[in-house]
């Protein structure tokens, strides 16, 4: 029987599943006190990287319902498209479904110049 080993995840606020190995409570310390941290999931025991990736997605999907209700605490309703489409492109990060539907738009792409 192969040796398992230690892995650990978390789901970014950008909606991503990361799968890191395990190797002290440290980790998980550090992922709780992230502002980019959602959800954390470990340490789980997995043979493989392929397992490990398996296991930590099915625990931190979102459901679409759930997504929907959840915005990024740093969009406020009261800033404009603009406003919200700059800092989303500012922290790498995407607008939620609820975001979308409070604004009325879907944002695909953005351009900043300075």
């Amino acid at each position: 029987m192969a040796t398992k080993l230690k892995w650990w995840g978390y789901r970014h606020v950008n909606g991503s599943v990361h799968t890191k190995r395990y190797f002290s409570q440290e980790d998980l310390d550090e992922a709780h006190e992230s502002s980019f941290c959602e959800e954390v999931h470990g340490p789980f025991e997995a043979a493989n990287g392929d397992e490990a990736r398996n296991i930590n997605f099915a625990a931190l999907k979102r459901d679409d319902k759930k997504d929907e209700q959840i915005n990024p605490p740093w969009i406020k309703p009261s800033f404009t498209i603009e406003q919200a489409a700059r800092i989303a492109a500012m922290r790498n990060c995407r607008l939620t479904a609820s975001f979308d539907k409070m604004m009325g738009v879907r944002i695909v792409a953005v351009r900043i110049e300075q």
